[in-house]
């Protein structure tokens, strides 16, 4: 547990040793982070610290300064970034440094901000995004050797291309969320986007189906987060969508998001 800061949520394995540890990643969001540790069968610590303002730098180096100098830090593998300004572009048009450009004429991108791109073999495409550059000195500052990839990178990595339906697979952080959506095999949208209620969700697949013309309510939702309510938000969709499925495991929803994302290469 870090000095000063109390965690939204924690999950711990009882008595397991700093040996037994084989990998460490944290996932920042603009307002959270989780770090988890792990071996090669399961889940060993888990932590989700969360803040009241967005990027904030003090909150953020607590975290990274504790893990870059823990226990553990010689074991940790790459850090997961979720950030709204982010674009994906299929395999055949992307032209590396120019296509990072593209991002500048969607998103606000400050003149200090570093533009980064992950491939997604699974569907033939990139995903470039930018993150605050303030959170980017620091990691590069702690963590400078290792991996940063988009959380679009899992979501997208993971969605049912081979679904002959509409599919929505919605990935919930602490005020944030990740909506991508499918409709017989084709990707039509992926979004991060900042969430209060059900019903901005609610409203963000309205758009799409509209503008793809598909009935939304005949999707199939896939939920999972790394918030204590998942199963809650789960319930209220199913006020609106008739096929909504929470993404859970033997020890819930958040441990089990957590063990897909380390598989995720």
């Amino acid at each position: 547990m870090l000095d000063n800061l109390t965690p939204y949520w924690s999950y711990s394995v009882e008595g397991f040793k700093a040996t037994d540890v084989t990998g460490e990643e944290l996932i920042i969001w603009k307002n959270g982070c989780c770090v988890y540790l792990y071996n090669d069968t399961d889940i060993l610590e888990a932590y989700v610290y969360t803040n009241t303002q967005n990027w904030d730098e003090a909150f953020f180096e607590k975290i990274f300064l504790h893990e870059a100098m823990g226990l553990h830090n010689q074991k940790i593998k790459k850090i997961w970034v979720a950030d709204e300004r982010a674009l994906i572009i299929p395999e055949k048009l992307f032209l590396g440094e120019e296509s990072r450009l593209w991002l500048k004429r969607l998103h606000h991108i400050g003149p200090d901000d570093d533009i980064f791109d992950n491939k997604i073999p699974e569907i033939n495409a990139h995903v470039v995004y930018a993150y605050d550059s303030k959170i980017a000195q620091l990691m590069k500052r702690y963590f400078n050797h290792l991996q940063v990839v988009s959380l679009s990178r899992f979501s997208l990595g993971n969605i049912a291309t081979d679904h002959g339906d509409s599919v929505a697979n919605l990935i919930l952080l602490q005020n944030e969320a990740l909506l991508s959506v499918t409709n017989s095999g084709k990707l039509l949208a992926h979004q991060t986007f900042e969430f209060e209620t059900v019903e901005n969700v609610v409203f963000k697949i309205a758009l799409i189906a509209e503008k793809n013309d598909f009935d939304p309510s005949l999707a199939q939702f896939n939920v999972s987060g790394i918030i204590e309510n998942v199963e809650e938000f789960a319930l209220d969709l199913k006020t609106y969508f008739d096929d909504v499925q929470i993404i859970t495991g033997d020890k819930g929803p958040i441990l089990q998001l957590i063990k897909q994302i380390i598989k995720c290469a």
